[in-house]
């Protein structure tokens, strides 16, 4: 039986341009510079901002990659990211937190704690207000770890 998911078929890597090995769906890692290929990351970015599974739009990875940066999302990308997406997650300081996309606003918690839950009604709402304890997530976006979707 065909695997569909096989890493068979060649392409060219969207952010440094080597050789990657995709499925027929057009997914897969670049060994190079670690980008995550989807072949719809051009349409997606221009659309969305974002086209999972990479979290950074293409654009700005390219421009981290020519600096040798590590790919790296800010707080911009991580909202663009639930607005395509719907469920976000990312660690602070060991701990895990899920933010949700619905249709009352955004919903954040520690992941799977519902007693630290803080509800906002509008993207700009989570932005200025969203915080951990005493800290503003947009003050503190730099010590965010593994921002990314679930």
């Amino acid at each position: 039986m065909k695997n569909p998911y096989e890493k068979k078929l060649v392409a060219k890597c969207n952010v440094c341009g080597q050789v990657v090995l995709v499925d027929e769906f057009g997914y897969g890692d670049c060994e190079n510079c670690g980008w995550q290929q989807c072949e719809h990351d051009e349409e997606y970015e221009k659309k969305y901002k974002t086209c999972y599974p990479n979290l950074v739009p293409l654009s700005k990875a390219r421009e981290q990659y020519k600096k040798g940066q590590p790919f790296r999302a800010s707080l911009e990308d991580f909202m663009n990211g639930l607005y395509f997406y719907s469920e976000m997650r990312f660690e602070y300081k060991g701990l895990p937190y899920a933010v949700f996309l619905n249709k009352d606003g955004i919903e954040f918690s520690i992941d799977s704690e519902h007693d630290f839950l803080q509800h906002y009604k509008t993207r700009e709402e989570f932005v200025e207000k969203a915080h951990i304890g005493e800290k503003l997530i947009k003050d503190i976006w730099y010590e965010i770890e593994n921002p990314d979707f679930m």
